[in-house]
């Protein structure tokens, strides 16, 4: 048997390796809204508290307002201070669940006179309540389904138990699900 070069060794070595790091995964990998064009993670589960399912709202946790407040400036508009999300304003982002494409969308700004057809997440939905509302606008004559409304991320959200229904009561597992 010929001796394995060492170049060849380290080779192998990472080839051993990489597998078992492919299974240690960042919890960003869960449910992320991240940027289009850079990948760039905007919010992940870690940054949620709860999400109500069938109103499309995420409710933040305070790590989850510290990062979206890190990403927003603020304006004065007839007299008072609004938060903008500057930078991401117009961005499309794009939403998944353990790496799979759920939906796509853009962050809009109340103080835009533009208004994006699709799913929009707008800048002013955090204050006072926590929440960002994820907001379909729909086009005259679109009958199409609701992109929002995937069960993957109300299974995911209940999996983690904080999945709520819209009268803001956790969710309760259905014991049923998956029997056949």
């Amino acid at each position: 048997m010929d001796p394995v070069h060492p170049k060849n060794s380290l080779l192998l070595l990472l080839a051993a390796l990489l597998p078992g790091c492919a299974l240690d995964r960042s919890p960003e990998e869960g449910f992320v809204i991240s940027l289009v064009g850079s990948g760039e993670v905007i919010l992940s589960d870690r940054h949620i508290e709860a999400y109500e399912a069938g109103r499309y709202r995420i409710r933040l946790s305070p790590e989850g307002i510290e990062r979206w407040e890190s990403f927003s400036r603020t304006v004065t508009w007839q007299g008072q201070a609004i938060p903008q999300l500057g930078r991401l304003t117009g961005e499309e982002f794009v939403v998944s669940v353990r790496g799979e494409e759920m939906y796509r969308g853009h962050f809009g700004s109340m103080l835009q006179s533009t208004i994006y057809p699709g799913i929009v997440i707008f800048d002013t939905t955090v204050t006072p309540f926590r929440a960002l509302g994820i907001q379909l606008n729909r086009l005259p004559g679109d009958s199409n389904p609701d992109p929002r409304r995937r069960a993957e991320i109300d299974n995911y959200f209940r999996s983690l138990g904080k999945l709520e229904s819209p009268s803001g009561s956790p969710s309760v597992p259905n014991r049923l699900e998956g029997m056949s």
